[in-house]
């Protein structure tokens, strides 16, 4: 039996792995799991269940974004998204949150500032 290693081995010494981290290690392990024409049928088997089982986990899609944006953000991984589409989202995101806060007491207060200017101006 060829024994599975993980090429970067700090990650999985860690008691805690931070959330960044998921996705990058799935990615290695669905390569380290993947059946080749060497295996027996035993490690064949193996690799199907394990794999069978951790393909479940987080697919829920909240779940996957969160973890997506968590890696985006982790500096040793930015760069190994493909996609740029959770950084539009992400942006997206973050102009909307701007938006609703523009829009809470500091938008009224600069709504009403706005309509006195408008109000002294028709005065005059």
């Amino acid at each position: 039996m060829v024994e599975l290693s993980v090429p970067n081995a700090g990650e999985i010494h860690r008691a805690s792995p931070t959330c960044g981290q998921i996705l990058p290690i799935l990615e290695k392990l669905v390569a380290h799991l993947a059946v080749k024409g060497g295996d027996t049928v035993f490690v064949s088997n193996l690799k199907k269940q394990v794999w069978g089982n951790l393909s479940k986990c987080y697919q829920n899609d909240e779940i996957r974004n969160f973890l997506q944006v968590a890696t985006a953000l982790d500096p040793r991984f930015k760069h190994k998204l493909d996609d740029d589409t959770i950084w539009d989202q992400m942006q997206r995101n973050l102009i909307e949150q701007s938006k609703e806060e523009d829009g809470g007491a500091d938008g009224a207060t600069m709504q009403s500032e706005n309509e006195d200017e408008q109000k002294s101006v028709s005065e005059q």
